[in-house]
């Protein structure tokens, strides 16, 4: 019975030790593992995933044990240093134990790997801390290191130094993968948005002004100089090259202007120069006393922008006997166009919608050419349910979004 009752354990391995070679070469072959079905590559995924988070945590655990026994120089000169790793735990099984404790501790981690796998992990870790020890004992009696050659290192290099493989093609994290894969689709359903939203307002402001239009000749560069990442909202560039493609469409054509030899922001309609810095918004010619938005002067005055040559913009120039002629024809209604305040005004009525401008500073011109009731066809209603309580607010339209 109690020979029965005794367990009995495997005998030693009777085959010889494996050694590594003297010239210290040694070959690693990767396979690649191919596996196609779905149910099997997210458990694969779960366990690489699993085993790298212990990996991990093993390492850093073993890094502060290096550190700390470093650290402790006066303990070792005075009680020898196979007592201070004992203490710290720097043992291959103390260092099995501190793996077998994060698998207990991180309950998802218990899905996907098991203990032997962690026992495992443990070994390769704990072999990258005893080369260091077993380098720095060579050093110390006089031998030559002992190198071992495995695919890894510094990347393979022409003669120049150029890289042979891009960095483009290297192989990457499965969640790296994921993420920069979602970061991109984000990122072209944002551009696509902002192109569509240039093409509703170039049709609208074809529609309303005409196929043949002038824009002044500007470096965008600089306008993101100055205003950084806000013009991201607004997209000039989009929509001067959606303005192209419909004049050309329409059978008219988009023209550009030097601001060299226009200044158009610098002169009046009558043909005076109004000198005016960035900070000035507003126009006011001592002349003729015409006082207006900015912007609105100057786009009024690109209708009398003539060219020498139509392909090169710095032939253009200013028609100000045209624009003195129309200023006299069309002075009221003309006045009263160039003051309409692109901003909302501060009493806008419950229920009217919001216009998206640029933030100014001070307080905005009102609007003088009245004000309506109701909200107008551009601008959002007031959603309410049946029972009479406001709902939530639909988004308001590219076109006003743009400005």
């Amino acid at each position: 019975m109690q020979a029965a009752q005794t367990r009995k354990f495997r005998g030693k391995n009777k085959a010889p030790k494996w050694k590594k070679p003297n010239d210290g070469q040694v070959s690693v072959i990767v396979l690649p593992l191919a596996v196609t079905d779905p149910a099997d590559l997210h458990r694969l995924d779960g366990l690489f995933g699993a085993m790298w988070s212990l990996k991990r945590a093993v390492q850093r655990d073993a890094r502060a044990k290096v550190d700390a026994y470093w650290s402790a120089f006066h303990e070792r000169n005075e009680q020898g240093a196979k007592a201070v790793r004992q203490r710290l735990g720097l043992s291959r099984e103390a260092l099995e134990r501190c793996a077998y404790k994060h698998l207990e501790d991180a309950g998802h981690l218990k899905h996907h790997a098991s203990k032997a796998l962690t026992m495992h992990m443990t070994d390769e870790v704990w072999n990258g801390v005893q080369q260091t020890a077993r380098a720095e004992r060579r050093a110390a009696k006089g031998l030559e290191p002992k190198t071992v050659t495995v695919p890894g290192g510094a990347r393979a290099a022409r003669s120049d130094g150029v890289p042979k493989q891009a960095f483009r093609r290297d192989r990457l994290s499965a969640n790296y993968r994921d993420q920069r894969a979602c970061q991109a689709e984000a990122a072209a359903s944002l551009a696509e948005h902002r192109r569509h939203r240039a093409r509703l307002v170039a049709r609208e402001v074809i529609a309303a002004h005409g196929p043949v239009l002038v824009i002044e000749d500007c470096d965008i560069r600089t306008w993101y100089r100055l205003w950084g990442k806000r013009l991201s909202q607004t997209t000039p560039g989009m929509l001067i090259s959606a303005l192209k493609v419909e004049c050309e469409a329409a059978g008219g054509r988009l023209v550009r202007a030097s601001t060299w030899s226009t200044a158009l922001s610098q002169h009046c309609m009558c043909g005076e120069h109004v000198h005016k810095t960035l900070r000035d918004r507003e126009h006011k010619c001592v002349a003729c006393g015409l006082v207006g938005k900015r912007d609105l002067v100057s786009a009024a005055l690109a209708a009398f922008v003539r060219f020498h040559n139509v392909d090169d913009p710095k032939t253009a120039f200013l028609d100000t006997t045209a624009s003195r002629n129309a200023q006299i024809t069309h002075a009221q209604a003309l006045e009263e166009a160039l003051r309409e305040s692109t901003t909302p005004s501060p009493n806008t009525p419950r229920g009217a919608g919001r216009v998206a401008v640029p933030r100014q500073r001070g307080a905005s011109a009102p609007r003088t050419a009245g004000q309506r009731n109701r909200a107008t066809p551009d601008e959002p209603r007031l959603v309410r349910d049946h029972a009479g309580t406001p709902g939530p607010r639909a988004a308001c339209s590219p076109q006003l979004t743009l400005w």
